[in-house]
């Protein structure tokens, strides 16, 4: 019994080191399930998601509506797209996207944000019976008469996006936003 074991043990002792390889067993594959199906992406609305991108408003000045819509003062509003993903309903991320944005421009595009100076949040946006209901909170701050038409431009035309939307009725600290604009 002696004589079997020792040559065991000293093969076994051989393939531990790494001084040599007896034979190499294959691998075996596992077997997966097959994928799972995603379900079908719903259709998307102002309020639901997933939505791909939605248009944020910036102003091109001096432009007289050769690029955008025509705005007060010989301006244009042009729409900028934005990506994106779950978390918030394209009509809320569209307005925090324009509102907590602190640039005087967009990026290297010139665009002029007439809301840069101001420090509004969104309290609400919602689509009632086809009237996009949008309430803000802050201090609205304008450089001057121009911007009136500018921050109106870019705050009442983001729900125009929205098919099912056919008013716009935005309030700003509980009252309507043309009190906010008349520079009274």
């Amino acid at each position: 019994m002696k004589s079997r074991l020792f040559p065991a043990l000293l093969l076994l002792a051989v393939l531990l080191s790494g001084c040599g390889t007896l034979f190499a067993l294959p691998t075996p594959t596992p077997t997966l399930p097959p994928p799972t199906p995603l379900p079908p992406e719903p259709t998307a609305t102002a309020t639901s998601l997933p939505f791909a991108t939605v248009k944020v408003y910036y102003i091109a000045l001096e432009d007289n509506g050769v690029s955008g819509a025509p705005v007060g003062c010989g301006d244009s509003a042009i729409a900028v797209e934005y990506p994106i993903g779950f978390g918030k309903g394209p009509l809320e991320y569209a307005y925090e996207k324009l509102l907590y944005a602190r640039e005087r421009t967009v990026g290297e595009s010139g665009l002029y944000n007439a809301l840069y100076q101001s420090d509004l949040t969104l309290v609400s946006a919602e689509i009632r019976d086809g009237t996009a209901v949008i309430a803000l909170e802050g201090t609205l701050l304008l450089g001057g008469e121009c911007d009136s038409p500018r921050v109106q431009a870019q705050l009442e035309m983001i729900p125009g996006q929205f098919p099912e939307v056919t008013a716009v009725e935005i309030s700003l600290n509980g009252k309507p936003l043309a009190d906010a604009l008349s520079l009274k």
